[in-house]
């Protein structure tokens, strides 16, 4: 169960059982004065790590996949084209392009926003976009509690290899040390601690967001408006980040700011792509409208500066990258342009 334990504690109630059921385990085994011996005390160790990670990796494996910038175009491709099709009929021997082509038109005729000849219905192309526009992940609350579950398991594991090493140890344990028996295991939960962060920073920027990320650069990058892409991350952050354990604000932040820069690159490069093909010459409003977008939001993240937000210097290294990019699609042929 993905249920939070209370409004103050986002973590599974089941991760709570998990846990009090291994540390009653641990407490009976040493109360009965079993063998300490060191190859069953790392056994021991390693049974109890593989059942923290099996719990943790479901976690994170029933998120599905990674919500993206073609979210929209991959559920339908995965979801849509067998069930598309199908509902089409007619339409059941296409291949390739043509079939992606025939389950999205199904999909609009089953929601009632085109008619059997492809003509419009009356809702209007957006909400034709939303309507193929689906991801069927976990929503943020669900997926802040899975991070909240993992960091819990996390900081657990630690202490399950605590009382561990400190039964033996009063069991005059003479064995290897114990301590880093569990190495991996804790390397796992961050490893899946980390995933769970992107994932909630694909859905903030890929999904919640979606409509917002995707008005960007459309059609030029003088077009960009990157205030209401702001405004949606403010409000979304108020809602998320009560929810995240103390402690671990930063990392799923940073998570979000690499959605966000890994969005805007897609779409610069998106962009710089359709001038290539149509010949059309970069202006220097182009140019400028992605370095204050870029500016604008490295600000952003900083949050003032209050010590809630990223260092200058984490954020700087993340929009490398971006800005790298930037330069290398666009000032040269500016530069070309020019001359």
């Amino acid at each position: 169960s993905w249920e939070p334990v209370s409004d103050d504690q986002y973590m599974a109630a089941s991760a709570l059982d998990i846990f009090s059921m291994l540390v009653q385990v641990a407490k009976g085994y040493f109360d009965a004065e079993f063998p300490v011996a060191e190859p069953v005390m790392k056994d021991l160790a390693t049974k109890f790590g593989m059942v923290l990670q099996t719990y943790c990796r479901i976690c994170v494996q029933q998120c599905g996949e990674m919500a993206s910038i073609h979210s929209g175009r991959e559920a339908v491709r995965g979801q849509g084209l067998e069930g598309g099709l199908a509902a089409a009929g007619k339409l059941g021997g296409m291949i390739g392009g043509k079939a992606m082509e025939a389950a999205k038109q199904a999909r609009l005729l089953a929601a009632g926003l085109i008619d059997e000849d492809g003509n419009q219905l009356g809702a209007g192309a957006e909400l034709a976009r939303a309507a193929l526009f689906q991801w069927t992940g976990p929503d943020l609350v669900n997926l802040a509690v899975r991070f909240g579950t993992v960091q819990y398991m996390s900081d657990k594991c630690q202490q399950l290899m605590q009382m561990i090493v400190t039964g033996a140890a009063n069991q005059n344990y003479t064995g290897a040390p114990l301590d880093t028996v569990m190495d991996s295991t804790k390397d796992h939960l961050r490893q899946h601690g980390m995933m769970l962060a992107n994932h909630i920073g694909a859905n903030i920027v890929c999904v919640k967001l979606h409509v917002e990320f995707d008005a960007l650069y459309v059609p030029y990058p003088t077009d960009s408006n990157i205030t209401p892409c702001l405004d949606g991350l403010d409000q979304t952050l108020e809602d998320v980040m009560p929810r995240i354990p103390p402690g671990y604000e930063k990392v799923v932040i940073e998570q979000i700011l690499e959605k966000v820069l890994e969005v805007m690159l897609k779409h610069v490069i998106a962009w710089r792509g359709a001038l290539s093909r149509n010949q059309t010459p970069l202006t220097a409003e182009d140019c400028d409208t992605v370095d204050k977008d870029l500016e604008e939001l490295c600000s952003y993240f900083t949050f003032g500066g209050d010590g809630d937000g990223l260092a200058e210097a984490v954020i700087a290294e993340k929009a490398k990258r971006l800005q790298r990019m930037v330069s290398a699609h666009l000032f040269p042929q500016f530069v070309c342009h020019l001359k």
